[in-house]
């Protein structure tokens, strides 16, 4: 139910995606194989046909970085907690209030590393300084303490 809160909770719309990790999915896959549980979840094919996760339609992401270890506090440590959390977010313009992409066109660095001591050929590196803004409060949800137990 606190899912269904958090997708509400975004407006206009509904978000481009949940954004979780491993064992969240996980727990995800479990309840679309189990009957009782996978009216809302479940497995469609993309434009690759490679199987995406999908919660009321929204694709489920995996993130490598949120942890599994959160305390009552919403604090990441290294150990002691066993909460996790999982976000939704609506991409788009920012304009539109949705969250977008930033980047300063002058921030752009390329450097050309020439010659290579190992080989012959040319390497060149290409930097640029990212940022996310969000042009609404509504663009943006978290569910935070959420525990790995089976979604009933």
């Amino acid at each position: 139910s606190h899912l269904d809160v958090a997708i509400d909770s975004i407006k206009p719309g509904k978000p481009a995606m949940l954004i979780c990790n491993r064992n969240m999915r996980r727990r995800f896959a479990q309840a679309a194989r189990t009957t009782s549980v996978s009216g809302n979840i479940w497995f469609e094919p993309d434009e690759l046909g490679r199987q995406v996760l999908k919660y009321q339609g929204i694709p489920i992401v995996v993130n490598d970085f949120i942890t599994q270890t959160e305390t009552d506090a919403d604090v990441p440590a290294k150990t002691g907690g066993v909460a996790t959390s999982i976000f939704l977010v609506r991409f788009g313009n920012i304009m539109d209030g949705d969250v977008s992409g930033l980047i300063h066109a002058t921030l752009f660095q390329h450097e050309s590393i020439t010659p290579l001591p190992s080989k012959d050929a040319v390497r060149h590196r290409v930097k640029a300084y990212l940022s996310l803004a969000s042009g609404s409060l509504y663009a943006l949800a978290k569910i935070r303490g959420v525990t790995d137990a089976a979604f009933s």
